[in-house]
């Protein structure tokens, strides 16, 4: 009996465990589409003929192809991509760079199946329904089809009593917190886009001082070869 447990021990550790990390709300077939839509666009962007180094092009493109305006012919609405975008570049960015940097000859299979495994196992012929996701200050809201009951006037709502001699103080309380509440997600969320921003700069100055190491180098060679000329 104890060798059998062992036995079955051994197998338990040797099969493989499927780690696909998914945005939040979002199916894995949802986001095996929206990751093969951002390698296509990245794809497009870096077949443009430029004079920049490779992995500038790659560090520029990255930068700029979380918009919307780039999957608006995709299965999934541009939102819905936008935000698997994100996820995409948050979680593998410095992965994804290095791939596109080398050059890979299929991106999507690199990316999509092998690096974050977000197609693995996914039939996509079949397609996944999309979500409706509503957001109010930040919060995920339920979307009810159904009218509001007629005696719902709205102020019941806002938690005031109507009939309260204080309640529109209490009102404005109410509607000056929310709007605090707004002004602080929005600050924190320019907080973390100043932070990539930085961040990216200080990757695209290194990316710059690279290139400029050989011409330096070649400066210096040319005024050697100069002065060894002028010494003879």
């Amino acid at each position: 009996m104890d060798i059998l447990f062992r036995i079955a021990a051994a197998l338990m550790l040797c099969l493989p465990i499927s780690g696909v990390q998914l945005p939040p709300d979002m199916s894995q077939g949802i986001f095996c589409e929206s990751c093969i839509a951002v390698m296509k666009e990245l794809d497009k962007i870096l077949t443009k003929k430029s004079s920049d180094p490779r992995e500038l092009q790659v560090v520029e493109a990255m930068e700029d192809i979380c918009q919307s305006k780039y999957f608006s012919s995709y299965d999934y609405s541009p939102p819905t991509t936008v935000k698997a975008c994100r996820f995409l570049i948050e979680k593998y960015e410095e992965d994804i760079e290095e791939l596109l940097t080398r050059k890979v000859k299929d991106s999507e299979q690199e990316v999509c199946h092998k690096l974050t495994k977000a197609c693995e196992g996914v039939d996509r012929t079949k397609k996944d329904k999309e979500p409706i996701d509503y957001r109010f200050n930040n919060e995920k809201q339920e979307v009810h089809t159904q009218a509001p009951p007629k005696e719902d006037d709205g102020i019941q709502r806002m938690n005031v009593d109507i009939n309260d001699p204080g309640a529109a103080e209490r009102l404005a309380e109410q509607i000056k917190s929310q709007l605090g509440q707004q002004a602080m997600g929005g600050g924190e969320m320019m907080r973390m886009k100043m932070k990539k921003r930085r961040r990216r700069r200080r990757r695209r100055r290194k990316v710059l001082e690279r290139k400029m190491v050989p011409e330096k180098e070649m400066i210096h060679n040319l005024l050697k070869r100069k002065l060894n000329c002028r010494v003879a």
